[in-house]
């Protein structure tokens, strides 16, 4: 596992806990909060433990478990009360973007559903094949494929 992206990930934790500390002045939030520092520090955690020698569907399950936990922690930040004013805000939208991004990493990490994305472009790929027409109308149906699928080889 990449040591840059277990720190990104220790520095969500803290960027959330830091959050928290301060908008857990709002009883509203207290739930919320709970919850939010629970699945938000479970991302870290899971990822540090997926490459433990316990075997690959262990690992692949724990970055499953992290990628949900990530999800689960946007919901909670875009759940948490800042009133509109407040200069929280700017700080809330970074944070939900970091979560966001840091999921999409969690997905494209396990192997599992990298193959799936990658078995799915190759049936797509076989798929348009069949709909290329020869002649002129062959540069025509190109073109729209490269349009809807900028990284078509063709």
């Amino acid at each position: 596992m990449s040591e840059e992206l277990g720190k990104r990930f220790y520095q969500f934790a803290m960027d959330v806990r830091n959050l928290c500390a301060v908008a857990g002045k709002e009883w509203i939030n207290q739930e919320y909060i709970r919850q939010l520092l629970r699945s938000s520090s479970s991302v870290g955690a899971n990822y540090i433990e997926a490459p433990d020698p316990l075997g690959k569907a262990d690992e692949n399950m724990k970055l499953k478990i992290a990628r949900r936990e990530a999800k689960e922690s946007t919901f909670w930040l875009r759940l948490l009360f800042i009133p509109p004013d407040h200069s929280l805000l700017a700080d809330r939208e970074r944070i939900v973007n970091e979560s966001i991004q840091l999921t999409k990493i969690l997905l494209v990490s396990s192997t599992s559903e990298t193959s799936f994305i990658l078995s799915c472009h190759l049936r797509a790929r076989s798929l348009i094949s069949c709909f290329l027409l020869p002649g002129p109308c062959h540069l025509i149906s190109c073109f729209l494929i490269s349009c809807f699928f900028p990284n078509f080889d063709f």
